[in-house]
């Protein structure tokens, strides 16, 4: 029983002589170590902030990226769908839609007026039934 009461002791000697060994050659005493030990810690918290804040960034940066992608993707599929499946070249094809809207979007995209079975004929911008749509200017029954 004896024993650990000798090792508790030599260890609490030594832990006193290697305090006071750092004392003397330091020259500081608990506060300064600690005030030393705070400024360091947040030296290393400034730099651990200003790299998540570049981190946060860049991630910001690959989601956008990531949703340009996938936009450029899905266009590339419409385009390609509209190639394939369109009697008329693509770009004819996306005006065509376009002018779907109304007659004066077909005038600007330059398919006003249409024929029916041109590029540029809806029929609901055929308002007399008579085969041309948007015309420039309605027929005198």
């Amino acid at each position: 029983m004896s024993q650990p009461r000798d090792l508790d002791t030599y260890h609490q000697e030594r832990r006193a002589s290697v305090e006071a060994f750092n004392r003397a050659q330091l020259g500081l005493d608990g506060e300064t170590q600690a005030l030393t030990l705070k400024r360091r810690f947040s030296k290393i918290a400034r730099r651990y902030e200003r790299r998540m804040g570049a981190h946060r960034v860049v991630m910001v940066l690959l989601r956008w990226m990531r949703f340009a992608l996938i936009g450029a993707l899905v266009g590339s599929g419409i385009y390609f769908v509209i190639w394939l499946l369109s009697p008329w070249p693509a770009g004819v094809t996306i005006r065509h839609v376009v002018a779907g809207m109304n007659c004066a979007s077909a005038r600007a995209v330059g398919l006003a007026p249409a024929l029916r079975g041109a590029p540029g004929y809806w029929p609901k911008n055929d308002a007399d039934n008579d085969g041309i749509a948007c015309e420039p200017w309605p027929r005198r029954r």
